[in-house]
């Protein structure tokens, strides 16, 4: 697939003679004066319903801060909502205010803040909204009548859609506002800890406290324009196509064990979901995602030894330009038995020998101790059994007749007779999954089930509905290809319950620990492009898809920032020393390059040879990627190299007129992620690279399907073009799968593939 970028560079003599020509302008002459880009210009229709909130911070006895002239902040606050609400309300999404007039939240003769925070979160939350903005403009305790900037807080603990939210609302501030000195930041205020809209931000537009901001601030049609700023940042976020990601009811909030808690995943805007971005937790811990392409559900698998109690799951999924949605939180109880002994359901561990699982419970009905003592003897002669508990359970085989028979069980000092149910056992049996390659079980294996509904294990071991299944079963693990389970060969594996799992990139990837520390962050724009694109946003959406694409492929990857903390570089140093990495990864796009670098430069510590050899081994693959060609390599003492404790190399790049667009491009981003990711599997292959570009073709009826979202191996994803095609930086030889997202059509779903050392580079699929 060949590709051709144009470069326009602008001779320095000639900006230099422009620059000399024009008039001395004023760092204020700017402020709130005019737009710079044109609202009409933009599709609107990805606005269409869209669930937002606007809150027009402070009001009634809570004026916020007041200017020199007595302006106060809850009325610009309340103007500015009330243009925003206008423009969006035309645009035809579907929105709300917490207050349309100047009033508070209090009841009569109650000066409390937080009771007011609190009511109008509760109205926000409420309407279970895609956004929630939060309007404000700012002060100082010194109170100096100069300072003035664009500060835009995220919800502190979701550096996805909140800070996706508030990445495109500070573009579009500082682009229109005429402000140079602007911040995103990570915010745990009230109204952004309590809300559970799907991405939450704060505006500080700017410092009412300032007179010159004052002055403009007071005239209605400066509140519309910085309205209309927001409204453009509400645009650019719902135009890479958040997806609409909705939790499928289920009958009661409690129940028995459920096997997964469901959400059903759509595209927003047009845009196809990404399927390798799916993400699921339980309980604040992430689990392994399942995500149906062609039913578009998305599952979060519940562990059949989750405790007794109330539980919470949620997910969430990006879509292929990069915008997250996470879902509300679907809480749920977990009720079993109030016994202090209890049988669970017997699993067929192979013909004739059954695992046997005690549940044993204390008074409250919560699980005991690990490592509980626990003896139970069968009312078969001679047939006796002791252990302790794990996570309250205790475990052993039992077969022939013993495993249906009565058993006398003992732990401390309770004691009770009891029957395993066989019934619930007699359509079941455990598979063990292993690696092909180590032998060694996988860890945390899914089954996702005909119906959608998926089944999760544990240490490699995962069970069947049913001995006898009538329709194939896919299994799933992270790092690893998914394994379709034919139907037809129920009988064989029920026999013989043993499969093995090919990891993705032969396994170049699984069980490497890197770290990536993405420069810039909070006041740190790293660097800024003509049109205001910060290095900083660069670096970190750059990080997360490497992360997501290494993750995915079996390794363990850290952050050094999540979101936009401000972060010393001895701070990012011990966070990467922390995480005992096997190597560290400086992502530093957009502040310019080291003297003698060209358009890429990669560098390493002078003495480290592993820190060399990763070095070039990204450079060989990311100078397959423009604007990269012109790319070397070079030494360097700086500390992020010198003072890590394992081998550290460091990507540089500048940004400029030429490179900003394609640096937002969420192709390109794409792009850049798989050829650093093939680097870093040729670096820890020893130097054999596993990966090589491929295409595949996707036809619908003979016909080329374009803006078909394709996950190869669930590790990238590329959307296809209008000949059909999708192009893959990084495959390999052997076995793949596909995973296509294809919403409301039924079909897609996962579809294995292989090549060959001398095939054409192309695989053409054609689908019914």
């Amino acid at each position: 697939m060949s590709r051709s970028f144009t470069w326009i560079v602008l001779p320095a003599a000639f900006a230099v003679a422009a620059a000399g020509c024009s008039s001395q302008r004023s760092t204020w002459d700017n402020l709130y004066s005019q737009l710079s880009e044109e609202p009409a210009a933009f599709d609107r229709s990805v606005l269409e319903g869209r669930r937002i909130v606007i809150d027009p911070g402070h009001g009634g006895r809570f004026r916020g801060a007041v200017g020199a002239d007595s302006l106060s902040e809850a009325d610009v606050n309340l103007g500015v909502a009330l243009y925003l609400w206008g423009l969006l309300d035309e645009a035809g999404a579907e929105v709300r205010l917490t207050r349309s007039a100047d009033r508070d939240f209090l009841a009569e003769g109650s000066p409390s803040v937080q009771v007011d925070l609190a009511a109008r979160t509760a109205l926000a939350n409420e309407w279970d909204a895609e956004a929630f903005i939060s309007i404000h403009h700012n002060s100082n305790i010194e109170l100096d009548r100069e300072r003035n900037g664009i500060e835009v807080y995220y919800r502190d603990d979701d550096a996805g859609s909140s800070l996706e939210l508030a990445e495109d609302i500070h573009l579009h501030l500082a682009r229109n506002l005429g402000i140079e000195d602007s911040s995103i930041k990570s915010g745990n205020y009230y109204v952004l800890r309590e809300s559970s809209a799907g991405a939450s931000v704060l505006g500080e537009a700017s410092y009412i406290s300032n007179p010159k901001v004052e002055e403009k601030l007071a005239i209605s049609t400066r509140q519309r324009l910085e309205a209309e700023a927001y409204f453009l940042g509400l645009l650019g976020y719902f135009s890479r196509g958040v997806p609409r990601v909705e939790p499928i009811p289920f009958e009661a909030d409690t129940m028995a064990i459920p096997s997964s808690i469901r959400f059903r995943v759509g595209r927003g805007a047009g845009v196809p979901v990404d399927p390798s971005s799916v993400r699921a937790f339980l309980d604040g811990s992430e689990v392994p995602a399942v995500f149906d392409p062609a039913g578009g559900i998305l599952s979060c698998p519940i562990p059949s030894d989750i405790p007794n109690g109330p539980h919470s799951a949620r997910v969430s999924a990006r879509s292929v330009k990069g915008a997250t949605a996470r879902s509300a939180p679907v809480r749920f109880t977990v009720a079993r038995g109030a016994r202090f002994i209890l049988p669970l359901p017997p699993v067929m561990e192979e013909p004739g020998v059954y695992r046997m699982s005690i549940r044993i419970l204390d008074i409250n009905a919560s699980d005991v101790a690990d490592g509980t003592a626990v003896a139970a003897e069968s009312s078969v002669p001679g047939q006796r059994w002791r252990g302790k508990t794990s996570a309250g359970v205790f475990t052993f085989n039992a077969g022939g007749a013993a495993a249906g028979s009565l058993f006398f069980v003992r732990s401390g000092g309770a004691a009770d007779t009891i029957l395993f149910d066989m019934r619930a056992s007699s359509g079941g049996f455990s598979i063990l999954a292993l690696d092909a390659v180590t032998g060694l079980p996988v860890e945390c294996p899914s089954l996702l089930l005909p119906d959608g509904s998926v089944t999760a294990g544990k240490k490699g071991r995962v069970g069947t509905p049913g001995r006898l299944f009538s329709e194939d079963m896919i299994l799933l693990a992270r790092g690893y290809l998914p394994l379709r389970l034919s139907a037809s060969a129920a009988d064989e594996l029920a026999a013989r319950p043993l499969v093995k799992l090919t990891p993705v990139l032969g396994g170049a990837l699984s069980g490497r620990r890197v770290a990536i520390d993405p420069a810039g962050g909070g006041r740190d724009a790293f660097g800024r492009g003509p049109d205001m694109l910060r290095g900083a946003t660069i670096n970190l959406e750059l990080a997360r898809r490497i992360r997501q694409a290494l993750e995915a492929a079996g390794a363990s990857v850290s952050l050094t920032r999540s979101g936009e903390e401000t972060l010393s570089i001895h701070e990012r140093i011990h966070a990467v020393n922390a995480s005992r990495a096997d190597l560290a990864l400086g992502l530093r796009y957009g502040s310019g390059l080291p003297e003698g670098g060209g358009r890429f430069l990669f560098t390493h510590y002078p003495s480290s040879a592993a820190g060399k050899a990763a070095a070039e081994s990204m450079m060989e693959t990311v100078s397959r990627v423009p604007p990269s060609a012109g790319a070397s390599i070079g030494e360097s003492a700086e500390p992020f190299l010198q003072q890590t404790g394992c081998p550290a190399c460091e990507i540089h790049a500048g940004i400029s007129h030429s490179t900003e667009k394609l640096f937002r491009n969420p192709r390109w981003l794409e792009m850049e992620a798989s050829s650093i990711v093939s680097g870093l599997a040729a670096f820890f292959g020893g130097g054999k690279n596993p990966c090589l570009p491929h295409s595949i073709e996707i036809r619908a009826g003979g016909r080329p399907a374009a803006g078909i979202a394709v996950s190869l191996d669930g590790v990238f994803t590329a959307v296809t073009d209008e000949s059909g095609k999708a192009f893959f930086q990084c495959a390999g030889y052997g076995p793949h799968c596909l995973l296509l997202e294809i919403p409301g059509a039924g079909v897609g779903g996962y579809l294995p593939f292989e090549t060959a050392p001398g095939d054409s580079g192309l695989t053409i699929l054609d689908l019914p």
